[in-house]
């Protein structure tokens, strides 16, 4: 990227242009980088904690026993389980429960993403 390029992105394309100061482009001493990283992993944990138990359950029955969104449904309302706001579970509720929790777990597992830019070279000290 250095002398201006494009970062692959995929909601944005980014241009960097890189700035001599001085006589540094024939006589650089050293290279400054600004470097921006773009992640959730670092934020404290945002999924909600009453929700933690329940969403835990319908990952393992979906992800280990292979069940369906109905079976899963059933199995957890014999078990006692309830909605969010005390209702009775059924398969689009488990369904929701099993996307939100997949998702939020995807977006803090996923790759660091980063870009460098603001480069500065400067000239050599002497």
């Amino acid at each position: 990227m250095l002398g201006g390029g494009s970062a692959p992105f995929a909601q944005e394309q980014i241009t960097d242009e890189v700035v001599f100061v001085g006589d540094a482009r024939d006589n650089p001493s050293s290279v400054e980088f600004l470097l921006a990283l773009r992640t959730r992993r670092l934020l404290p944990f945002q999924y909600p904690e009453a929700q933690l138990p329940l969403s835990d359950r319908v990952l393992a029955l979906r992800d280990s026993e292979g069940l369906t969104f109905r079976a899963i449904a059933d199995k957890l309302t014999a078990e006692g389980w309830v909605g969010a706001r005390g209702a009775r579970l059924g398969a689009e509720g488990t369904y929701s429960v099993y996307k939100k929790r997949k998702a939020h777990d995807e977006s803090r597992s996923s790759p660091v993403r980063y870009r460098i830019g603001q480069i500065v070279v400067l000239p050599r000290d002497e």
